[in-house]
Parts: C-alpha cells; structure tokens; sequence
C-alpha cells in the first residue's frame, strides 16, 4: 500500500496532503499508530521515496493525547510517529456575518423557509455534536464540574491554557477566552448544558414535581403568569427548603429555581442566561414564552445598598429590551426577611421582587 502511496505522490503534478478524519477513533487500534510510524518513515526518507507533503489529522483534540491510547509495551512508539509535529493555527471558525451569509445563499438557491423554532427543534434532537459533548463531559467529570461552577454558580474562572481542563474544553470548542475569563462558546451550547445539568437532577426534584402537577395554572389564555410563577415559587421553596443548610441554599439556589421555571415552561419556552450579568452574587434569566420575554433577576441578597444597585441595573436591561415590567427574585438568609412578593415602583418601570 504504501509503495502505491508513494508512486501516486511521485506522479502528481503537485504536492499531495494526507487527511485523515476520526484520528481519536482510530487511535484505539495498534496498526493505526504503525501506520503513522510508517508515514513518518517515508517523510524522514522523501528524497529516495516520494512521499506525502504533509499529513493532517483531523477529529483529535491534540496529538499528545494518543499515548494515552497505547498500552505500555508499546510507549516508544510515542515519540516515533509524531515528534515532527506541528501545530495547526489557522482559525476555522466562522464569524457570525459569514454564517449569516452562508444562510441567505441557502435559502435563495433552495427556498425552504428559516424556521424560528429551529433552536427548539435542535435541542431537542439527538444531534452527533450534542452527543460527543455528552460524551466528552461523562470521560472528563472535572471539565464537567467546572462549567457546572460557571453556569450555575457564576463562578469567574480564569482562562489559562495550560490548566489541562481549560485547554481540553477549548480544543473541543466548548468554552472561548472572554476578558480573560473562560465562557460558553456559545448560547446553543449553553442552552444545552443547562438543560442537561437540570435533566440530571430533575427526577429527584421535589420542587420540579410541585411545579409539573401545577403547571397548567401558569398559563392563562396562552400566556405566561411570571406573576404566579412567583408568587407559587416563594411557597414551594419555603415549605421545602426553609430549614436547609445556607451553604447549600445560596449554590444551589439558583438551579432550584431553573428546576422549577423549566418544568412550567418546557415544551412551548425557551429561557437563557445573559452571561454578562452572571456572577456569584447576581444572573438574569431571559423568558421567551411565545414571543413574549420576561425578564428574572436572580440574587443574593447582600444588603439595601446592593439591592439599589441591583434595581438599577434590570431597570437599564428593561430599557434594553423595551420591557416596562421586570421580575427580581432575591434568595435572603437574614433571619428578620419578610418573605413573599412586592410591587417597586422605579421610574416608569414596575419591578415584581419575590424574596426568599
């Protein structure tokens, strides 16, 4: 084979490049590291042998992780096949002007209609990339639990590529380096992960079974009561996790309340976090329920002056989104709390704060 190989690289009016796609696939068998060895031997010898002008490997994260691969009689072969290596930096990402772009032409050569549901039908289907990353999160729980501290926790963590999680969840293209801090790629990925961090904890939610059996009250002549989704939301949440530990209250606090929002509104709305806002102590949650948006504060509360600025800055995000109504539900740990809803009045906006 590999002396056709080299008759066809010796005929060719140009240089020919090798590409060969799923390398982590094939790296779980032994002849496919022999073979790598052997293109390396023709490259080493290409002056007596013709021989391929370079060899890319796709579908692999990064090379050095094939030893992983190798049992340990045959760890010399390590250095043999790849050693000459070179990094690969040409950006192959698209930029979001050429996606749009890419969707114009589509849609004037076939004419099939951009469906707005789109992204609920992709979250929703067993999609190959949704799969692998499935995958990938289930072999490397820590790359897992750190994106879980990042979504449902706010946690800011610094972007360093020589942190092995950081770098893996960076080749995969799950996170991208924001301001120096690691973020969701993208909201698609982001949208899914909550979605798969919520299912895995979704049977054994009491919560989420309060907010199921009760769901049709939420919705009224096909809209939203964010209203009564609060208001219910205080009862369940003080008769079931009024006595819990405070520690597990404010790291979980929030993802109690998505449990509970996502079992209401699942099926017919979406609902995404705005990654600006999210930090340890504060996160807006973003309601589309049939073209309608609500707009949901999440955060602890931290005292009357952080709580001003807290007003401030949904009303500045209500203004953005052209909204005159906004929700803040502020989990409390101050034994003299007064739990339940209340109406603000902030400027022209009416502010709905449910406290916990």
């Amino acid at each position: 084979m590999f002396a056709c190989l080299s008759e066809v690289c010796s005929k060719a009016s140009k240089p020919v490049i090798l590409l060969i796609d799923e390398v982590d696939q094939a790296s779980n068998y032994p002849v496919f590291i022999d073979f790598l060895a052997l293109l390396r031997g023709y490259y080493l010898n290409r002056e007596n042998h013709a021989a391929f002008h370079s060899v890319v490997l796709a579908g692999v994260y990064d090379i050095r992780n094939l030893r992983l691969r190798l049992r340990p009689e045959e760890e010399h072969k390590y250095n043999s096949p790849w050693n000459i290596a070179a990094r690969f930096n040409v950006d192959m990402s698209f930029s979001a002007a050429q996606i749009e772009g890419m969707l114009r032409e589509y849609e004037q050569d076939s004419r099939v209609g951009m469906d707005p549901e789109a992204v609920k039908f992709m979250l929703n289907e067993r999609i190959p990339l949704f799969e692998s990353m499935t995958r990938q999160l289930a072999e490397y729980p820590e790359m897992k639990r750190m994106l879980h501290a990042v979504l449902f926790e706010g946690r800011r963590v610094t972007f360093n590529i020589d942190n092995p999680m950081i770098n893996l969840a960076s080749m995969f293209g799950y996170i991208i380096n924001s301001e120096n801090t690691i973020q969701v790629a993208n909201r698609i990925f982001e949208m899914y992960l909550y979605n798969l961090f919520l299912s895995e904890d979704e049977s054994a939610s009491v919560i989420n079974k309060e907010a199921q059996r009760n769901q049709s009250q939420f919705i009224q002549n096909g809209r939203l009561d964010m209203d009564l989704v609060l208001e219910k939301f205080v009862l369940y949440y003080e008769d079931l996790y009024s006595g819990s530990d405070r520690n597990f209250l404010e790291e979980y606090g929030r993802k109690i309340f998505l449990l509970y929002l996502k079992s209401i509104i699942n099926g017919t709305g979406n609902y995404y976090i705005e990654a600006q806002t999210r930090d340890a102590k504060r996160t807006d949650v973003i309601v589309d329920y049939l073209g309608e948006q609500f707009i949901i504060e999440l955060k602890i509360w931290r005292g009357s002056e952080y709580n001003e600025r807290g007003e401030n800055q949904l009303t500045e995000y209500l203004d953005y989104y052209h909204l005159e109504k906004g929700y803040m539900l502020s989990f409390n740990f101050n034994k003299k709390k007064e739990v339940g809803l209340k109406e603000i009045r902030f400027g022209d906006k009416l502010l709905i704060e449910a406290v916990v």
